[in-house]
């Protein structure tokens, strides 16, 4: 892990140099490496996300390449995709990427259900921090997941009306109930993950059009 840790503090060391002029993240200077690093590695150290080869994993909505790209650091088997709509945060992966010499790593400037269109089914697993509310990314997910992948989503501690509004729509979408692991950061900050997995096909009229998750969400 030692070049690994290395690896990730400098990352954090690239965000704190562009953040001031992109305001790529929320973060104060002193939280880069707990709210980005550590917490980014919760799926990989307790092990729902291990370091196989062939194994292909989306984040929606990446921003600043979080929780991608550390992950994609300690999990250097596993190919990552990157995707934000937005241009100025995926030019900064790019360049992160190239500054980390992480080589599995790809990234794309696109709204993910143009995305979608071209990849149903190419992912085993999907990830996503700070996107949206579970409605959103579970529709968002559900065309571009194997039969048997996982969506993983980092979310806050008040989840409890998104994962009852979720209950509506996970059958529609192929997806089995959330598995929701409790974690905490520091004494301070608690957090969940909420793994969904998919387990049957999505309707052939997903994805909709870019822009109807969040216009006309299912629930």
């Amino acid at each position: 892990m030692g070049n690994k840790l290395e690896i990730l503090i400098k990352y954090t060391e690239l965000l704190k140099s562009k953040n001031k002029f992109i305001n790529l993240t929320s973060f104060d200077e002193d939280e880069f490496f707990l709210e980005v690093v550590v917490d980014s590695l919760v799926p990989w150290y307790i092990g729902i996300m291990k370091n196989f080869e062939k194994v292909k994993v989306l984040d929606i909505g990446t921003g600043a390449g979080i929780p991608g790209i550390p992950l994609a650091i300690v999990l250097e088997k596993v190919h990552f995709s990157l995707i934000d709509s937005k241009k100025k945060k995926i030019d900064f992966v790019k360049y992160a990427k190239k500054m980390l010499n992480l080589k599995n790593v790809t990234t794309y400037c696109e709204r993910v259900e143009s995305f979608a269109l071209k990849n149903l089914k190419a992912f085993d697993t999907v990830i996503s921090r700070a996107v949206g509310e579970v409605v959103i990314l579970l529709e968002y997910a559900a065309p571009l997941l194997k039969i048997g992948g996982n969506l993983i989503l980092f979310k806050g501690q008040k989840i409890e009306k998104e994962l009852e509004k979720s209950r509506k729509i996970t059958d529609l979408l192929g997806f089995s109930m959330p598995n929701v692991i409790i974690y905490k950061l520091n004494e301070d900050k608690e957090r969940n993950l909420v793994v969904f997995e998919k387990v049957s096909e999505t309707p052939e009229r997903f994805p909709r059009k870019p822009g109807m998750a969040v216009k006309r969400p299912l629930a």
